[in-house]
């Protein structure tokens, strides 16, 4: 009896036992799948990871291929698109289409003495105001437009006029949206040689047969302006710092005017070695003088930090005939010869100057040049010859638009827009 109690006990402990273990084998089941479970989220999240590492690597293989193609584009990659025709072309003395500022998506020209603008993206044409006396035939000289980032001024004078009629001056305000127009009883004078707009201020020096030249003091607040003769006859370039105006007076030399107007006056009496000044330009802390008199070209260089001058003449320069002195827009300044251009990088020393020479079957290369900007890996020269293309990287050459001078280059970072007398023209890579 007591036997059959304990084996009954007993039985009755192992089957416990057994649901003890079983309830807990369950158990361990279910913790193993959840186990597998997380597994299988890392997995996925470590297999999400790895795919997105080939993407970005895919894609970083991508840019670097993109990097790859842009390096090898060469000349024959690049395409021209005409955007405006000229209808009313007149000859190669012509500047239709001269001067072109591109303000954010609009480029602003005249035409045909009127005021207009392009939309480079949806190439919508706006023909906005004529200039005041503009006749069918004007001639835009090459400074016509001119942006400060508050205003853009526009002048004019007449083809070949010898009349002493003035010929047109307007700004447009972008602050206020709105146009200002003067006409002779403001400004006396053929046409305008030169505009410099300071705080509030704008300097105008016009030149008519009779007077000769003035010089126009504007208050841009009010709109008045009054004729001085305190400073000098006439100016035709203009650049300033936080300290001084350096004015360029063509024949005259270089004038210094500090906040307080005391003029200093740089000739060739003093450390001057032109007088006939053409262009300044400020770059680099110095102010760069290009001179032009009979033939002769050179820079003349006033560096600010020192107030010591240096001077390059072209006939000095080796292995090319060099005659033309240029600025872009990214701020390089440009010798361009024959069949050698020189990037300055900012410097008058010779060893830190980049140098592209190449072979070309004609005696002379470039004409008169009127604008040179940088594309890529390609310098652009506009001139009355038409456009020459260098590849700096292979130093090949291209001719484009042979016998259409080319008279205004703007350079993008995925276009290039080019004005001709016979219209304008888009420039991309294939």
């Amino acid at each position: 009896m007591i036997r059959k109690e304990i084996y009954k006990y007993t039985l009755i402990v192992l089957i416990s036992l057994i649901i003890i273990m079983n309830i807990s084998g369950c158990s361990y089941i279910y913790n193993k799948n959840n186990i597998e479970e997380i597994s299988s989220k890392d997995n996925d999240s470590a297999g999400k990871e790895q795919r997105n590492a080939e993407v970005d690597e895919k894609e970083n293989v991508s840019d670097s291929n993109d990097e790859d193609n842009e390096m090898t584009k060469n000349i024959n990659d690049l395409i021209i698109s005409n955007i405006i025709k000229n209808e009313e072309f007149i000859g190669l003395d012509d500047g239709t289409f001269r001067e072109m500022t591109l303000v954010g998506d609009k480029l602003w020209y005249i035409e045909n003495g009127c005021i207009t603008t392009l939309d480079i993206n949806t190439k919508q044409i706006k023909r906005l105001k004529e200039l005041e006396g503009a006749i069918d035939k004007v001639y835009n000289p090459g400074d016509s437009i001119y942006y400060t980032g508050e205003n853009i001024w526009f002048y004019n004078y007449a083809y070949l006029s010898s009349s002493d009629m003035f010929y047109g001056l307007a700004r447009y305000n972008f602050n206020e949206d709105k146009f200002y127009e003067y006409n002779g009883q403001d400004f006396y004078g053929i046409n305008i040689e030169g505009i410099y707009e300071t705080t509030n201020k704008a300097w105008i020096s016009t030149y008519s047969f009779k007077t000769s030249y003035k010089i126009y003091i504007m208050n841009l607040e009010d709109n008045t302006n009054q004729e001085t003769k305190n400073y000098f006859e006439n100016f035709n370039s203009v650049v300033e710092n936080f300290e001084y105006l350096w004015f360029a007076d063509y024949g005259e030399g270089i004038f210094q005017v500090d906040k307080k107007d005391t003029i200093v006056k740089y000739d060739e009496s003093n450390q001057l070695y032109n007088n006939y000044i053409s262009k300044l330009i400020l770059n680099n802390n110095k102010v760069w003088g290009y001179w032009i008199e009979n033939g002769n070209k050179g820079i003349s260089v006033l560096d600010i930090s020192t107030y010591e001058w240096s001077h390059i003449d072209f006939h000095e320069l080796e292995d090319d005939l060099y005659y033309a002195f240029q600025h872009d827009d990214k701020g390089n300044l440009w010798i361009i010869g024959d069949k050698t251009i020189i990037n300055l990088n900012g410097t008058l020393n010779r060893e830190k100057w980049d140098i592209y020479s190449w072979d070309d079957e004609e005696d002379k290369t470039f004409q008169s040049i009127q604008s040179v900007e940088e594309f890529k890996n390609f310098v652009l020269i506009g001139g009355d010859e038409g456009l020459t293309v260098v590849d700096m990287k292979d130093k090949d050459t291209k001719k484009m638009f042979e016998k259409e001078p080319v008279l205004e280059i703007i350079a993008e970072e995925d276009r290039c827009f080019i004005s001709t007398n016979k219209g304008i023209y888009e420039l991309r890579i294939k």
